[in-house]
């Protein structure tokens, strides 16, 4: 029994086949064969292209990174700049109050020294008053 008709290409349905048929099946299954090669080396040649490609791409990525890295520690967090920012403002508001408490005593000093160089004028001046009364009167 013989298989016909299921994809033979050198047995016609009939089964039979002539020489000519056969040799141009052949030409005609050895091009395709030939395209196909060529399209498989082409594909070869696509992946080789295409992994190069992604190496180069992953290598620039990976560069990439480490500079981020390296960048990224140079930055200070703003979780420590907030910690720092509330201690600097601590810090200013102790200042103040000192700063406004020493004006607050000079102030006072200031005040009473005026005062005091007030009273010694008058005083002064008093002295100065009698001692004339005075010399007035024994004249």
């Amino acid at each position: 029994m013989s298989i016909v008709g299921f994809g033979d290409p050198f047995v016609r349905r009939d089964g039979a086949s002539s020489f000519a048929e056969v040799t141009c099946v052949r030409e005609s299954v050895t091009v395709r064969l030939s395209v196909l090669e060529e399209q498989v080396k082409a594909d070869r040649r696509a992946l080789e292209l295409q992994a190069k490609e992604i190496s180069r791409r992953l290598d620039e990525l990976n560069h990439a990174h480490e500079k981020q890295v390296k960048d990224q520690q140079t930055y200070v967090s703003a979780d420590k700049f907030d910690g720092y920012v509330a201690n600097q403002d601590s810090w200013r508001s102790k200042v103040d109050t000192t700063l406004a408490l020493l004006e607050g005593k000079s102030g006072g000093v200031g005040l009473a020294r005026a005062a005091l160089n007030q009273n010694i004028m008058l005083v002064i001046m008093g002295i100065g008053v009698l001692v004339a009364l005075g010399v007035a009167l024994y004249k």
